[in-house]
């Protein structure tokens, strides 16, 4: 994985900074804390190689230099969250946030939102021009979010099965401001 600049990132009491394969134990025991996340994506407990595979998985076309795994740290360093990012995809200027996941119980505190916004003030001194990411229809807690904070509809994406489930996709933009 490519090493970015920038990072990390102090966001109030909270640290984001890149993982690497080292850090696949730290994602693991996160992952089992978001089971609730799995339950609802595919319907199944995440597997043992889940949190190798939040360093590892790539869409078409694209390479480890692409993408960007960012871990949230609380005060006592302990990992909170996780934050996935693709470099120029689909499109050059576009980062796609393929993962934004949070301890439950960190959740509904004004990590993400925080998080987020220095996430975004990153991506845009590295260029990007618009920010998307899918959000399952069963997941309105999630749109309502990421409407919250500027987001739009795109489009609807066609029904994709994840482990035991089908779902059908949102697909939400944010443009940025270049400075």
């Amino acid at each position: 994985m490519t090493k970015f600049e920038g990072l990390p990132l102090q966001v109030g009491d909270y640290q984001v900074r890149q993982l690497n394969q080292t850090a696949e134990s730290l994602l693991q025991d996160l992952v089992k804390r978001c089971i609730d996340y799995y339950f609802l994506t595919d319907d199944l407990r995440p597997s043992p190689s889940a949190g190798r595979e939040v360093l590892e998985e790539l869409p078409p076309g694209k390479s480890d230099d692409d993408k960007a795994v960012l871990g949230i740290f609380e005060s006592c360093d302990r990992a909170i969250g996780v934050i996935e990012v693709i470099r120029d995809y689909p499109d050059a200027g576009v980062w796609y946030l393929g993962l934004m996941m949070l301890d439950p119980d960190w959740r509904s505190r004004g990590v993400g939102s925080q998080v987020y916004a220095a996430l975004e003030q990153w991506l845009n001194s590295r260029g990007a021009q618009q920010i998307r990411l899918c959000v399952l229809t069963e997941n309105p807690k999630g749109a309502r979010f990421w409407q919250s904070i500027g987001f739009e509809t795109s489009r609807t994406l066609p029904p994709k099965t994840f482990g035991n489930k089908q779902h059908v996709r949102f697909e939400m933009q944010r443009s940025l401001c270049q400075h």
